[in-house]
């Protein structure tokens, strides 16, 4: 599943096969549909997979296998229906979330199962049972279950799902508005204007800021060699 690009032909192989045993269950014990059985099978169809109904009239004079054929398609024609607008991508990413949530599921609850049959299998032998034969018998039945239940919940939870694409995208910044209703404009970066070195510092001195001592103290790296060496050390250490 996970190293496929679709898994759609699996998915539609597990609703054939769970609408197969949906109408095959209701064969016994009269060796046919009853008006009773099918009346059974159109309440779960009609009340957990579709949205429109399906009328008894429609199926009461198929076979088994053309009202699997029939119900399998009904199904499947809705579910197109609802997700025609979507992209092949998200309809295979939806298809894959569901099967791997539900095997990973039931697979959890199976190990659970055979875990307390292998526990308590031994006490078969007090009732004159083969334990080993009973095992995997049991087993065996438990596992059938398995697939029917991974059939079903694939069938009905894709049958039932919603599944919407999210196109809207957030906005990162929202333009702030004043009072009277406008947009405030995005802030300017602050302009720095740079003083030349032959332009007049503006300590107000009346020198150059080459020659002013505003300069010197705003640049310790560039104190004069006659400056006490004292003093240069101490102003770097105040500056970092």
């Amino acid at each position: 599943i996970l190293d496929s690009d679709s898994i759609h032909d699996l998915v539609i192989e597990s609703m054939d096969n769970f609408f197969y045993d949906l109408v095959n269950s209701h064969v016994a014990p009269e060796g046919m549909l009853t008006d009773n059985d099918i009346d059974e099978i159109l309440e779960f169809v009609n009340n957990q997979l579709l949205r429109g109904n399906i009328n008894k009239d429609e199926i009461v004079n198929m076979t088994n296998d053309e009202m699997v054929s029939y119900l399998l398609k009904r199904v499947t024609d809705e579910i197109d229906e609802r997700t025609k607008e979507l992209p092949d991508e998200i309809k295979n990413e939806f298809e894959k979330a569901i099967s791997l949530r539900v095997i990973d599921t039931l697979w959890m609850e199976h190990i659970n199962s055979m875990s307390i049959l292998r526990e308590g299998i031994h006490l078969r032998g007090y009732a004159n049972e083969n334990p080993l034969r009973a095992y995997t018998t049991e087993g065996f039945e438990l596992f059938d279950n398995l697939l029917y239940n991974i059939d079903k919940d694939i069938t009905t939870f894709i049958a039932r799902a919603e599944v919407k694409q999210n196109v809207e995208r957030e906005q990162v910044a929202k333009p702030v508005e004043t009072n009277d209703g406008s947009k405030v404009r995005k802030k300017q970066p602050k302009r720095v204007n740079k003083i030349g070195r032959n332009d007049q510092c503006p300590c107000g001195s009346g020198k150059k800021y080459k020659q002013c001592w505003v300069n010197k103290l705003a640049n310790p790296y560039k104190i004069r060699k006659n400056a006490s060496f004292f003093f240069a050390k101490k102003l770097r250490v105040y500056m970092f």
